[in-house]
């Protein structure tokens, strides 16, 4: 394959498989994405949903559909890692489950980083901080710069990023990429084919700092301290904001369960809430900030891996 120098333009909404391969052509490593369908019971075209745990943390038209299945007819081991560390050929590509699909871009074969700005606010703090003119991908007010990734930085993703919160650094994994359609109804659209330039310094150093944070132990959780009324007292003595306490109880109203634990963990981390008390809030079973975690097969390790982020963010800060 050749090295990526842009995007290539596509127009209109092709077979996703004709899609795919201008982007095999173009030096790029596509992969399958179920696509949103209104009439779907799940909302989307994935045979794989009612096994899945991704509809619910990603939303229809984002899970990938690259999977190996086993005699059961249940996912097996995921084939998307394999694409995603190495790469894909052209024959691998024709094999895949395009009918339909979403077009995903795996981004550590051809070190690729994508500045993810979500909204007009993180648009204005992204510009302010330098965006130097590259390829650009847009659906509404969502905005996907692709830049190359220079030598020594970390091919992994730093999400939540600036003051705003709502940046993410991309530069492992995969990306949705055009003429995908979102679970609004809105296709994502190349908007700027300028060549790919270099990853602005700002945005390495979020990629650094999260190597940084990964890099270290996930965070040891205490025994969970207090009951659900003494835990509700202690947030209000500490301020937790109104609309946290509520997330804790009612839980993301959008969907976003990841982004919804990450923020209301991150502000309990800064309004000083003991370690002991956040792990009785996720392991309280009436409380629907718990639902992803306690879904997950190392429940302790989501949690603790992060608050050691936010108790490292926070020192950062205060020093």
């Amino acid at each position: 394959m050749t090295t990526p120098e842009t995007l290539p333009l596509i127009a209109g909404d092709p077979p996703a498989l004709a899609a795919a391969l201008t982007y095999v052509a173009a030096g790029f490593h596509p992969v399958p994405v179920c696509r949103t369908v209104s009439a779907s019971p799940s909302g989307c075209n994935c045979a794989w949903h009612r096994f899945l745990r991704d509809h619910a943390t990603k939303g229809a038209g984002k899970p990938p559909l690259l999977r190996a299945a086993r005699g059961d007819g249940n996912p097996g081991p995921g084939l998307l890692k394999v694409a995603e560390t190495e790469g894909v050929t052209p024959a691998e590509v024709r094999t895949m489950p395009w009918s339909g699909s979403n077009v995903g871009l795996c981004l550590r074969p051809s070190r690729l980083a994508i500045v993810d700005i979500d909204g007009a606010e993180a648009i204005a703090e992204a510009v302010g901080l330098g965006l130097p003119c590259t390829a650009v991908v847009r659906r509404g007010d969502h905005a996907h710069g692709y830049y190359r990734l220079p030598a020594g930085a970390p091919a992994l993703r730093a999400v939540r990023q600036g003051a705003c919160r709502r940046i993410d650094v991309l530069a492992a994994g995969y990306v949705i990429a055009p003429p995908s359609l979102h679970a609004t109804g809105t296709q994502y659209r190349l908007v700027s084919q300028r060549p790919f330039a270099d990853l602005p310094e700002w945005a390495v150093r979020m990629l650094k700092g999260a190597a940084r944070h990964r890099s270290g132990a996930s965070r040891p959780l205490p025994e969970a301290g207090l009951d659900p009324q003494a835990i509700l007292e202690l947030l209000s003595f500490k301020h937790v904001p109104l609309w946290a306490i509520d997330r804790i109880r009612d839980g993301d109203r959008t969907g976003d369960r990841s982004r919804t634990d990450w923020s209301v963990t991150r502000v309990l981390v800064e309004h000083h809430v003991p370690d002991g008390v956040i792990v009785g809030i996720y392991r309280h079973p009436e409380w629907r900030i718990g639902a992803k975690y306690r879904e997950r097969r190392d429940p302790d390790r989501y949690l603790g891996a992060m608050l050691a982020r936010h108790h490292a963010a926070l020192a950062a800060l205060q020093r």
